[in-house]
This record gives C-alpha cells, sequence and structure tokens, in this order.
C-alpha cells in the first residue's frame, strides 16, 4: 500500500512512518519543513518518499497525493493563537480533504486526541471510553482543543459523505524518546523537589512505537471502518508511579510531594470562584487553576482500551517501564521539565 503520512517529521508521525516501513508500505511524508527528523526511520526497510508542502497552501495539494492508497492525517498545530491553529489544523484539514477527492483516494486515518473529553462532566473515579461526553464549552480550554475538535469533526463528517473508509484514533498522553515529562504530572520545584498532581490518578499513557502501531495497524484492520478508537497501554501507572520511575533516572535524586486531587480540585474552584466574584474577572484565572483544565490534567479516572484491541487487532508491546528505558537509550538520559 502506498500512503501518505502528513506531519511525518512531528513525535507520532516519525514512528508512524517507521513502522509503516516495517510493514512493507510505500510511504510518502508530507511535512512543512524536512527538518526535524528524529531517525525513527533509519535501517527500516522499505521505500520512503519525502515532500516538503504546506497544506495551509491548497496549490499543489493533489499532486501530492497522485498514485496514495491512503492518507494517514498526524499534521496538527500544537501551539499558538486559536487563529493560527485552525489555519494548520482546520483550514489545512480542509485542504487536504479536498485534494483527497480530487486525487480519488478512499480511505484516511485521523489522530485525534483525548483532550477533546468533557472532563468536567465524567464522574470522579469512573470509566473514559469511547462513549464518554465530548467537550461542548470550549472557552474554557485551550486553543488546541478547539481546533482539534473541528478538526475530528471535518474528517467524519466529509469522509461519509464522499463514501470514503475512514478510521479516527485518539490517543492518549503519547511519550517516548524527548518526551518523558508532561504538564499532567506536576511541576519540578527544582533538581531535588518535585510536586507530583494528583499522585492517585492513572495517566492515560501510551509508548510513541505501541501507539504507532495502533496507527499503522488501523490502515488494514476492515473492522475499523467508521470507528473511534482511544489508543492507551495496558499497564496503566499512577501519577505517582510514574514519576517515582521517572526519579530513578534522575542525579540528584527528588523527594517527590503529592498533592491530592481533592484539594486541587477545591483550589481550582476557589480561584475561579474569586476570579468572578471578587476580581469581577478583570485578572484573568491561571490556566492551571481553571476547573475544565485541572479536571482534564488531573481527575482521578479509569481508562479502556478494549475497543482499539478488538478492531484495530492491536496489543500494546511495551510496559511504560520499557519505554522509558527504550527512550533513555535513544536521548542517552530522559528529559525532566516541559513547558506547558
Amino acid at each position: 500500500m502506498r500512503v501518505l503520512v502528513t506531519g511525518g517529521n512531528g513525535f507520532i508521525g516519525q514512528y508512524v512512518v517507521a513502522e509503516a516501513l516495517e510493514r512493507g508500505h510505500d510511504v510518502r511524508l508530507l511535512a512543512r519543513a524536512t527538518s526535524g527528523f528524529v531517525d525513527a526511520t533509519t535501517d527500516r526497510p522499505g521505500r520512503l518518499e519525502t515532500v516538503r508542502h504546506d497544506l495551509r497552501c491548497p496549490d499543489g495539494l493533489t499532486d501530492v497525493l497522485a498514485d496514495v492508497d491512503a492518507v494517514i492525517h498526524c499534521a496538527a498545530s500544537m501551539s499558538g493563537s486559536l487563529k493560527a491553529q485552525r489555519a494548520v489544523t482546520v483550514e489545512g484539514t480542509d485542504h487536504l480533504l479536498s485534494a483527497m477527492k480530487e486525487a480519488g483516494v478512499l480511505h484516511i486515518i485521523g489522530i485525534s486526541t483525548f483532550a477533546l473529553y468533557d472532563y468536567q462532566r465524567i464522574p470522579t473515579a469512573s470509566l473514559l471510553d469511547e462513549d464518554s461526553p465530548l467537550e461542548q464549552e470550549f472557552e474554557n480550554r485551550s486553543p488546541y482543543v478547539t481546533a482539534k475538535r473541528e478538526q475530528e469533526d471535518l474528517v467524519r463528517s466529509r469522509s461519509q459523505a464522499n463514501g470514503w473508509r475512514w478510521t479516527i484514533l485518539r490517543p492518549g498522553i503519547v511519550f517516548g524518546a524527548g518526551r518523558t515529562w508532561f504538564y499532567q504530572l506536576g511541576a519540578k520545584l527544582n533538581e531535588r523537589n518535585w510536586l507530583c498532581f494528583a499522585g492517585e490518578s492513572e495517566l492515560p499513557l501510551t509508548y510513541v512505537e505501541n501507539c504507532a502501531e495502533a496507527v499503522v495497524g488501523a490502515l488494514t484492520a476492515d473492522a475499523a471502518d467508521g470507528a473511534v478508537c482511544n489508543i492507551v497501554d495496558d499497564d496503566l501507572p499512577t501519577r505517582l508511579d510514574y514519576m517515582r520511575e521517572l526519579a530513578r533516572w534522575a542525579r540528584p535524586k527528588p523527594r517527590i510531594l503529592d498533592i491530592p486531587w481533592g484539594l486541587l480540585d477545591r483550589a481550582s474552584n476557589a480561584a475561579c470562584w474569586t476570579s468572578r466574584n471578587l476580581l469581577l474577572g478583570r485578572i484573568r484565572t491561571p490556566n492551571a487553576l481553571r476547573p475544565a483544565n485541572t479536571h482534564e490534567r488531573c481527575k482521578p479516572l479509569h481508562y479502556d482500551n478494549t475497543r482499539a484491541k478488538r478492531l484495530l487487532g492491536w496489543e500494546p508491546r511495551w510496559s511504560f517501564r520499557e519505554g522509558l528505558e527504550r527512550s533513555a537509550k535513544k536521548r542517552g538520559s530522559l528529559e525532566f521539565s516541559s513547558v506547558e
């Protein structure tokens, strides 16, 4: 199969390219720039063609899709204003789908995100799965959530209207080489002191190589046509367990202070009430203390990959500890800080 991978030099995209080559597919990698590869494709069998093109520019996209059997759409903007993210994530997707129709490409795998769920409407300690409610009130969420929801809706509606084969995958927190710390964990005060937010809460993790296997497997999984699947691994650690595993790699070894979910929830509600009633909205509540974001980031929930396993024929290969070890070997170390 000849597969076009958009965003193929991104964090997930490069592993999707490598996995597709490993399975014998021919890959056309589409990216805005040819820099940024981490060599996930090194020594992989198969043929790789790299095309430099910006999805914000519709001219020439139909030619990029010539002789393509399927598209894996990983491209999206991760930061910037809502206008800037819509230009890449939504308008770029619109251009891609229009070019697919012109080129006669009838199959797309869309990469979405766990961020689309409405965490405030999901009860504490309950199961988050593909039937859980999606966010409706986007003013309290980041521009990324708004743009990704519009992108997912666009892929679904245009695919259905054109009679295409389609699958939407929603990965949880994807980790791997260069990305083993993420804002959902907490904060690094200094080398010796880390804060863990809601340490008892499960992390909806997927190791990037496990995730890539699920994505590429969707290409040939007939049962996944018209389906939405969450992608998380089997051995989901709590936030505290994951941070303790990270701490084993740190020098000096840090002390980890756990802030319970109940305290975080009360603090975010108090900050929201203060901003609205005492400050009359003159000072915006910090992102981390907005209830919608606190619930997304820290709320104790459970996660399930039953549908992905059943429809994709997928089994996560690597445990989270093995994923961390592989990540350390690729980079020579693990990183312990990130920018939200």
